[in-house]
């Protein structure tokens, strides 16, 4: 998305958890920052952990409510990516970590988000 100057403008999409040396969320930053750019001991959330979580730590989580009619957001695309789902499912469904994963604790797959909060969902 860009601005009426033509300038980028990272959304809530673009960016990942920024986690300390205990392993919190302590921010967050663009996803294309790579190591060199990130404040010592600090790291990014790996994409492994199959979610992200709502809240930065700093009161922010970095997502917008849009505009108009207050409606509920419309859900991502079918191929969105698996954090878009994430996302999706708890801002707009309500989900909790718990949630986002599957009997043996993993993390639910984009196409197991899509069939359990997209728009065809029980």
């Amino acid at each position: 998305m860009s601005d009426k100057n033509g300038r980028h403008l990272l959304g809530s999409k673009d960016m990942v958890d920024l986690l300390g040396e205990d392993d919190k969320v302590i921010g967050s930053v663009p996803k294309h920052w790579d190591e060199t750019l990130l404040t010592p001991g600090t790291k990014k959330k790996g994409r492994s952990s199959g979610s992200r979580t709502a809240s930065t730590g700093d009161g922010s989580n970095g997502s917008s409510t849009p505009s108009g009619s207050g409606s509920t957001p419309e859900p991502p695309a079918g191929n969105a990516s698996l954090e878009d789902w994430t996302e999706y499912a708890k801002t707009s469904k309500g989900a909790t970590d718990a949630d986002l994963v599957d009997a043996e604790g993993k993390p639910l797959t984009r196409d197991a988000l899509k069939a359990k909060f997209g728009p065809q969902a029980g």
